[in-house]
């Protein structure tokens, strides 16, 4: 295969250096969340956000493909009041405040069948927090970190439910 490619369109050419491109991009995983806020049974808010599958997370990700060491599933979702950005080298949530095993995990269809993991859980509050991060994980405490986002303020209270819809695209 060359290192460069031509591509005419309309009388243009462009060379595009597919290598580069490839390496460039660096996004073998795709990470999309959609949240919504419950209260009293109705919903308050809901969103969609997408954002950085972590590098630990890639790392377990291609152990679990290759069969090399072992791994744990991604099966414990958190979240958080810590507003810092989302960086593919951290490895927690900045400010975790629940932990909980995710109520459902399978396989959804986003470009071809069964492309895409689908975690989802619902966090049930008694305290008041301003929630700002979520993550994935593969242990109740401590772990590897598969996923993290960061979003804007969402206030919940003694009643409120949280619920995320986890999706991973491969």
């Amino acid at each position: 295969m060359k290192d460069s490619i031509n591509i005419k369109d309309v009388g243009v050419s462009y060379s595009v250096n597919h290598s580069k491109v490839f390496n460039d991009l660096n996004i073998p995983l795709i990470s999309n969340v959609f949240v919504q806020v419950y209260k009293d049974g109705k919903e308050l808010e809901s969103f969609n956000i997408h954002n950085l599958v972590m590098n630990s997370g890639l790392t377990e990700v291609a152990k679990m493909i290759s069969g090399v060491g072992t791994t744990a599933i991604f099966n414990y979702m958190a979240v958080g009041t810590g507003s810092t950005a989302v960086a593919a080298t951290q490895t927690a949530l900045v400010t975790e405040v629940m932990r909980q095993v995710d109520s459902t995990i399978s396989l959804g269809t986003t470009n071809v069948s069964n492309d895409t993991a689908v975690f989802v859980n619902t966090f049930a509050f008694s305290t008041t927090y301003t929630l700002r991060e979520a993550g994935i994980f593969n242990a109740s405490s401590g772990g590897i970190m598969l996923a993290r986002v960061v979003y804007g303020v969402v206030t919940v209270s003694d009643g409120s439910e949280f619920k995320i819809t986890w999706k991973i695209v491969t």
